[in-house]
């Protein structure tokens, strides 16, 4: 089993805060919007007045542009274990229609953030015991050895 980085932190009970908005999907519909702008330009000046397969060019043009913002939004997403990132998905809904969007649960709490100020009180035991990797100085010398409880 692999040691944890950080000391052994021992709590009666712990505050929970408000977690800060990361918004990833926004700024890539921007972008997503953008590219769907040029794709319908290209279509326009390509059809040079022909109506023929117009349906079908618009299509592919919303199709780019839904996959584009997809892969912006993925590049955007806070990575750790990368499931959230490997939720992301484009489906098509109906003709010039495409739906971009995450499967992960937490996706929409990572984009908005969360209102926080819940106290998180143990359930199976008398403390919550956690690793805390960059704990405050503070925290780091009153939790210096390990297993020692105050």
């Amino acid at each position: 089993m692999a040691r944890r980085k950080g000391p052994m932190v021992f709590f009666k009970w712990v505050r929970r805060g408000k977690t800060p908005a990361r918004p990833f999907l926004g700024p890539a519909f921007k972008l997503g919007r953008e590219v769907l702008v040029e794709q319908v330009q290209r279509v326009i000046t390509t059809s040079r007045g022909r109506l023929t397969n117009l349906d079908r060019r618009l299509d592919k043009a919303v199709r780019i542009a839904a996959f584009a913002t997809l892969v912006a939004a993925r590049r955007k997403a806070p990575w750790d274990t990368g499931h959230l990132r490997a939720s992301g998905n484009a489906r098509q809904v109906s003709p010039l229609v495409w739906t971009v969007g995450f499967g992960a649960k937490y996706a929409r709490w990572v984009e908005e953030g969360t209102k926080g100020g819940k106290i998180i009180r143990p359930v199976r035991a008398k403390v919550l015991a956690f690793h805390w990797k960059n704990a405050p100085k503070a925290v780091r010398q009153q939790f210096r050895r390990r297993g020692r409880r105050r």
